[in-house]
């Protein structure tokens, strides 16, 4: 998907923000996300490049970005959160039973 865990982590919070009805700043992003601002300033702008994300001043706050999903970002957040998903049932899904599970690892790892 061309997506980094840090760009999908602040793609999934972001979406999480949305619907929670929630505006996003940078520094709630970073916060919300547990990631550093500067780092945060600087993935998003990678995803703004990708048009995954918009940035937008923020009225209130001259020092501030509002930043939102675009439709392309919430599609690749939408694909990457399935497939999060269905590797985290395929590793975990057999934890209680442990033949099982060895079995799921040696597959992932294939």
């Amino acid at each position: 998907l061309d997506l980094t865990h840090v760009q999908y982590l602040l793609l999934e919070t972001l979406e999480q923000l949305k619907s929670a009805g929630q505006p996003a700043t940078q520094v709630k992003l970073a916060r919300e996300a547990g990631t550093d601002v500067m780092m945060t300033s600087k993935v998003l702008r990678v995803l703004e490049q990708k048009k995954w994300v918009t940035r937008k001043a923020n009225r209130a706050d001259a020092r501030a970005f509002h930043i939102a999903l675009t439709p392309a970002g919430e599609k690749v957040a939408s694909k990457a959160r399935q497939l999060v998903n269905d590797a985290d049932s395929k590793f975990f899904g057999n934890v209680s039973k442990p033949e099982k599970f060895s079995a799921s690892l040696v597959q992932l790892a294939e």
